[in-house]
């Protein structure tokens, strides 16, 4: 019984709101439509007239960039450089990523992830802890302002990069020779221009290959 009033309010309601836009179109008042575009669809602007000749713009909505657009431009436009081929046990690592491409990326800061590769598979060996910081949010629910820590991010501009430094030790451990990889963590959220997406590797301890952005160098002794 209940499922079936409710059906019939929403009913109702579009009803309502249906014969209010056609009472505005046929006055001639402009009318502001709002629709929504799935994130894979290309977002397009709807333009109609009313009866008066006067203008209706309705506004088309995407909530988010596809995930599928953000992963697309992080392997195109976005590359991890060290500055050697090759160290020895103890340097200093020098880690760069650059965004050549025409959007503004936003990435957890530290956004990267050693592997090592081991019996013809590349192993994860470390990834650094996010730094944190203190910002300030409004709880609904206390209605009042409290402070968080939430996950430190880096914003690397259109054509710009951004640089990190790793002492070749996991956990306080030196590690040992071998040949190396650098790409983005698994744990990671992106901000690509306005849009933004989670991404998150389940299970992603050992691989066969590593998509880029990644590099690659050895460690000798």
């Amino acid at each position: 019984m209940e499922n079936k009033r409710l059906r019939l309010a929403i009913v109702v309601v579009i009803v309502v709101v249906l014969i209010v836009l056609c009472a505005h179109v046929l006055i001639g008042k402009p009318v502001i439509v709002i629709t929504y575009t799935p994130p894979k669809v290309r977002p397009t602007i709807i333009t109609m007239m009313s009866a008066s000749t006067e203008k209706i713009t309705a506004i088309t909505i995407t909530t988010t960039m596809p995930r599928d657009e953000v992963l697309e431009y992080l392997k195109m436009d976005l590359k991890i450089k060290v500055d050697k081929e090759s160290y020895k046990i103890g340097e200093l690592v020098k880690i760069t990523i650059v965004n050549n491409g025409d959007k503004s990326v936003e990435l957890k800061n530290p956004p990267w992830t050693i592997f090592k590769y081991v019996n013809g598979k590349w192993v994860k060996v470390y990834t650094p802890i996010c730094k944190r910081r203190t910002t300030t949010i409004y709880d609904v629910k206390r209605k009042m302002t409290v402070k968080i820590m939430a996950p430190e991010t880096v914003i690397i501009g259109p054509h710009s990069s951004a640089s990190w430094t790793w002492n070749m030790t996991i956990y306080g451990h030196l590690v040992d020779p071998g040949k190396y990889a650098i790409t983005l963590r698994d744990d990671l959220v992106v901000r690509v221009g306005e849009r933004k997406v989670a991404l998150m590797r389940i299970g992603g301890l050992t691989r066969d290959n590593l998509e880029p952005p990644v590099t690659y160098f050895t460690i000798e002794q």
